[in-house]
């Protein structure tokens, strides 16, 4: 599921020990830490579609610099 902060919220990210970014983030549907988070309203789902263009540019940027730095010629 795709969630993000309720609004003026910041939602520390157990794994990353960060604070969850504001445009928000992917996480399992059955993970009971995030879970809870959206019980309580700490955080909210939300919608991938704005996001998805942005992470697949950065996917692109990131596939392009790219390069080996060891061992290549």
């Amino acid at each position: 599921m795709y969630i993000k902060p309720r609004a003026g919220l910041q939602v520390i990210d157990p794994v990353r020990k960060q604070f969850m970014p504001e445009e928000g983030m992917e996480v399992d549907d059955f993970d009971l830490y995030w879970a809870r988070r959206l019980r309580d309203g700490d955080v909210v789902r939300a919608s991938t579609s704005a996001s998805d263009s942005k992470v697949s540019s950065l996917a692109t940027t990131s596939e392009v610099t790219a390069t080996p730095s060891k061992g290549g010629k």
